[in-house]
């Protein structure tokens, strides 16, 4: 699936398998403690964040280097 690449990670479009819906995944790689903690403000920012033209945080998560956010696309 496509993927587009910018200075802090790359987004791709990904499906959920168990619905078929078609989601995007930010995928951002973490190598300090501070991107950690700017990525989950970003996570926390945009749960609370509610307007039609806003995508939607759909799930969030993360491995050891990396951190990942879906969401509408």
């Amino acid at each position: 699936m496509p993927c587009f690449r910018g200075k802090f990670g790359e987004v791709k479009k990904c499906k959920e398998n168990s619905s078929g819906r078609i989601l995007a995944a930010k995928v951002i790689t973490t190598h300090k403690d501070q991107d950690k903690k700017d990525v989950q403000k970003e996570i926390e920012i945009q749960k609370e964040l509610r307007h039609p033209k806003i995508l939607q945080i759909y799930d969030a998560f993360q491995s050891k280097r990396q951190m990942c956010i879906v969401m509408e696309l």
